[in-house]
């Protein structure tokens, strides 16, 4: 079938069964844009993986697979939009005009433009096509790629992770149970890449302690895990061990020169330890004076935490009164430690308890004042 078409005062045929090829860019565009398709969905399948839900994946996952399919769009509009030409008419390659077998073999030049197209090159194959708005529109996308890298780089959109991570940071320290942990989890797993977000994790996990809400068997592990592992700074597993226990020294105040002086120490888990591989244990130093003399030996036996469910007596001493009246300072220093179960402890010269080498300890020093008279002189 032909089709009559009046082109510059000329009638011309055009064929309808001319073929249309895919040129080289369109082919090579819609093949990066795949790859860039097939990288994209193999990072966040591998996100899903590994965070164990899908939600976790889209929290981690969701700029990577933003920034990927906006490579793939970019690559698909430029090898779509980019300069070809199709068809497999000829025509003239001055301007275009489609050739057609002559009548007159003496008629050497285009009947549009007067360009010679029997010359070599004077004919071209197919009809230029070209879309330049696509094409720029595919050079900005892949501009944008780059330039949002770089701004998350330079923690542009930090401010928009941030909020996120606030609300999830104040559902940790105040939610109930489940919802608690689960943005435990997300956190845990954003943190991955962001060790301050798990410091800020562990520190809200301190403010719900404080608040005197129910601790997670998972917080716990999770904090003990940081603690032994040092993953977490020093500050933060102090202020973790350290509220784990409670402890009470009841010293009687005034005392006769040569006479027995009263000491009890009780103590107290603030919170359930469950979840923890490793027993809690205590371990108690010697009680001195401000001079360094000592009024008690370090308690070598060790009291395990499963004592200490309610307020328990851990020492309850009758100490020997120094003989000179005055005020005088009473010292003394509890360990908490986390290992394996020991029934006694041996102490170095500095009177600090020696346990094995993956022990986790953490120290409790004590100091009161006793006012000491002559007998019968209060």
């Amino acid at each position: 079938m032909q089709n009559p078409v009046l082109r510059g005062g000329v009638w011309i045929r055009i064929h309808a069964g001319d073929s249309v090829t895919l040129a080289a860019p369109r082919v090579l565009g819609t093949a990066l844009a795949t790859v860039a398709i097939i990288i994209t969905a193999w990072w966040c399948r591998t996100q899903a993986i590994r965070a164990g839900s899908w939600d976790l994946a889209f929290l981690n996952a969701f700029p990577s697979a933003a920034l990927g399919t906006l490579t793939a769009a970019g690559f698909w509009l430029i090898g779509r939009g980019w300069p070809v030409r199709i068809g497999e008419g000829e025509s003239c390659a001055a301007c275009g005009h489609q050739w057609v077998p002559e009548d007159d073999v003496m008629l050497n030049h285009c009947q549009e433009c007067g360009a010679p197209w029997r010359w070599f090159g004077g004919r071209v194959r197919g009809h230029a096509s070209s879309r330049p708005l696509q094409v720029w529109a595919g050079v900005l996308m892949l501009a944008l790629v780059p330039a949002a890298i770089t701004l998350d780089r330079l923690g542009a959109f930090a401010a928009f992770q941030r909020r996120s991570h606030v609300v999830m940071l104040r559902a940790v320290q105040s939610s109930q149970y489940a919802a608690a942990v689960d943005d435990f989890h997300r956190l845990q797993f954003l943190g991955v890449n962001d060790p301050a977000i798990l410091v800020e994790l562990a520190q809200a996990i301190l403010r719900r302690r404080e608040d005197g809400r129910v601790i997670p068997t998972e917080f716990i592990a999770w904090m003990h895990r940081g603690a032994v592992t040092g993953s977490l700074p020093q500050p933060v597993i102090d202020a973790w061990l350290g509220g784990m226990l409670d402890v009470d020294f009841d010293l009687a105040g005034v005392a006769d020169a040569g006479s027995q002086i009263s000491l009890k120490i009780i103590g107290t888990f603030a919170n359930d330890w469950g979840g923890v591989a490793d027993v809690p244990q205590i371990v108690m130093g010697p009680v001195t004076l401000e001079d360094g003399s000592t009024l008690a030996p370090a308690a070598v036996n060790v009291v395990p935490a499963a004592n200490l469910r309610g307020p328990a007596m851990l020492r309850d001493l009758e100490l020997p009164a120094p003989s000179s009246p005055g005020a005088h300072t009473v010292r003394t220093k509890i360990w908490l430690f986390f290992g394996a179960p020991i029934a006694e402890v041996r102490f170095d010269v500095q009177q600090r308890p020696m346990l094995p080498a993956a022990s986790l300890l953490y120290e409790f020093a004590w100091e009161g004042r006793v006012e000491i008279f002559q007998p019968g002189r209060r």
